[in-house]
């Protein structure tokens, strides 16, 4: 008789440990997650501002100075460092020219898979552009937007054109060299293209 009071006693035990067993960790993921009924802020690794959903590059009607369609074929399958110039080629467009050859050279081993595009938003900068990028900034792509306005691509901001031809990141002057940096390495390190 006592012994079947025992069995009984244990038979109370198994289902209540396994209910804690596979509820416990759910209840304490909930409480931890919503903070006593506060979302938690969950905060991204990158340090420049996704666009969503990304913006195919084709998108933009570019043309070379000679007046000719820009040949975006040219930059397919690489990474893409874009700075739109709103106007002459001053400190602002100087400094960028300079953080993109940087931020390219800093790549080391991985510096071939990213090329770099200035696009110029208005026709009478274009010849000083050009000048200044074959003796200052060789290697540089230039193109010409024909379009008034290009949507969500602001002029004075930088941006990552994946291989695919996707602007996908953009950086404002808010941004240092470094912030692109370090986010061209993590795309570069998890990317399996370009």
């Amino acid at each position: 008789m006592a012994e079947s009071i025992h069995i009984k006693k244990k038979s109370y035990w198994i289902p209540l440990l396994l209910a804690i067993l596979f509820i416990g960790p759910m209840l304490a993921a909930w409480f931890l997650f919503t903070e006593q009924g506060q979302q938690l802020r969950v905060g991204t690794i990158n340090r420049g501002t996704l666009i969503l959903p990304p913006l195919p590059m084709q998108k933009l009607s570019l043309q070379t100075i000679q007046g000719n369609k820009f040949n975006q074929q040219q930059l397919r399958g690489k990474w893409i460092l874009v700075y739109v110039n709103p106007n002459q080629c001053q400190e602002a467009c100087r400094v960028n020219l300079y953080n993109m050859r940087q931020i390219r050279l800093a790549l080391g081993k991985d510096q071939n898979r990213v090329t770099r595009l200035l696009i110029a938003t208005t026709k009478s900068s274009q010849q000083s552009i050009e000048n200044l990028i074959e003796h200052a900034y060789p290697g540089t792509q230039f193109a010409l937007s024909t379009q008034a306005k290009l949507g969500k691509v602001k002029p004075g901001d930088l941006y990552i054109v994946d291989p695919h031809g996707n602007i996908m990141m953009s950086y404002s002057h808010n941004n240092s060299a470094s912030d692109v940096l370090k986010d061209m390495k993590k795309l570069l390190k998890v990317s399996q293209i370009g």
